[in-house]
């Protein structure tokens, strides 16, 4: 029995939040797959699913799997409410090909619900990005660009292709964890403050680091979720999460493993 079935443990024990009923318009956790045996897949999802809003088949890994069994994992996914989709870079990977129509066609063959929209390792213009976009809406698959990646942007750039992302029909857009923080590691404030000026809250989904990828301390990856729901509450959305973090992320969302105030009975995040 998953939990949103259930009642939970120490009911009585008021939380700073109470998740919001799936499926979730925000407060959303994106994890990515790295891989996971179905098994072990099934058995994550029992445990944790009620918390994982989306999950992103990673890095093209989809054209590894034989087909009936990346079906069987999407079937897992659905089977818990959890949305899936094939990830930016091979969408990309697709676009060098020439073969982006047949990358869509296969999207809606296995049951993907997104497609990403990348060009972190493109040097797409802004013409070419936004055909690549209209062509998953045109399949009839809800779309997710990513902006920025690779080499960091300037702040009116990420801030325009958000904008133009949103005006063509974008259910979310991501912003890369490369623009999120300076070259120095320092949370680059000045563009959340940009964006939340253009563009709601909730379009938006913020990705930490990926160690598989980018490498780095357990410790960064924290630090960008506490300051990230912090900042904006456990409403915020956040991707790139390693499948085993999604429930130490949903316990700092609902008040949980932060120090208490007792001079205002509030919480502070440390």
């Amino acid at each position: 029995m998953s939990t949103s079935e259930s009642i939970r443990a120490f009911n009585r024990l008021p939380l700073t939040s109470e998740p919001r009923p799936k499926p979730r318009d925000c407060g959303i956790s994106e994890i990515c797959d790295w891989g996971l045996p179905l098994g072990q897949q099934a058995d994550y999802l029992e445990h944790t699913g009620e918390f994982v809003d989306v999950a992103k088949v990673v890095l093209g890994f989809a054209a590894i799997y034989p087909l009936d069994m990346l079906k069987r994992k999407v079937e897992i996914y659905h089977n818990a409410n959890v949305k899936v989709q094939p990830g930016g870079i091979f969408f990309e990977y697709a676009a060098k090909l020439g073969k982006v129509d047949e990358y869509l066609e296969h999207c809606k063959e296995i049951g993907f619900d997104y497609v990403e929209v990348s060009d972190s390792r493109s040097d797409w213009t802004r013409e070419e990005k936004n055909r690549h976009i209209k062509s998953v809406v045109d399949a009839g698959i809800a779309v997710i660009p990513e902006s920025g990646g690779g080499e960091q942007h300037s702040i009116q750039e990420i801030v325009d292709d958000v904008k133009a992302c949103m005006d063509l029909g974008a259910w979310k857009v991501t912003v890369d964890t490369a623009e999120i923080r300076s070259p120095r590691g320092e949370i680059r404030q000045d563009l959340f403050d940009a964006l939340l000026a253009e563009v709601d809250m909730k379009d938006l989904i913020f990705e930490v680091w990926a160690i598989p990828v980018w490498g780095g301390l357990t410790h960064q990856i924290r630090d960008s979720e506490i300051w990230l729901v912090k900042q904006f509450g456990p409403d915020v959305n956040i991707a790139n999460l390693m499948f085993d973090w999604v429930f130490s992320l949903e316990a700092l969302r609902r008040g949980v493993g932060i120090n208490i105030n007792s001079a205002t009975g509030g919480m502070d995040y440390q």
